[in-house]
């Protein structure tokens, strides 16, 4: 996968160029944050092709974050049933500590996961994932 990042300011055409890299013939990953965006995307996908191709997959951050990289790799051994977004209560538990990143009902927090993923260094493992699966992100 090549590396690129684009920056750019609201309504620069960050999404219009996103759209017109998109292709039948790679498989593309699309991670969004907010559900207005996965909205606009899904109807500029399918705006473009007629349809929304199987090739394409579409994701808010949380799903991806959760569903792709935390559960395949971590969710079994930790026994989380889901997440928790609102914030960590417990504010001295340490970063080694387990009820750092997860609540007192098995839910990890939403804003820990990533860091959790670095810590369990499972950030290779995600990538290697993300190559399996995807040629774009």
């Amino acid at each position: 996968m090549d590396k690129r990042v684009i920056f750019a300011v609201a309504g620069s055409g960050k999404t219009t160029y996103i759209l017109n890299q998109l292709t039948l013939d790679s498989r593309s990953l699309m991670i969004t944050y907010t559900n207005n965006n996965i909205k606009n995307l899904k109807l500029g996908i399918i705006e473009k092709f007629g349809f929304f191709p199987e090739n394409i997959t579409l994701l808010p951050y949380f799903t991806f974050l959760y569903s792709f990289c935390f559960k395949p790799f971590l969710s079994y051994n930790l026994k989380t049933k889901g997440i928790n977004y609102k914030p960590n209560q417990n504010k001295y538990a340490k970063q080694k500590n387990v009820n750092y990143y997860i609540d007192k009902n098995n839910r990890v927090f939403s804003n820990r996961i990533s860091k959790l993923l670095e810590i369990k260094k499972e950030l290779s493992n995600v990538n290697s994932r993300l190559e399996k699966y995807y040629d774009n992100l």
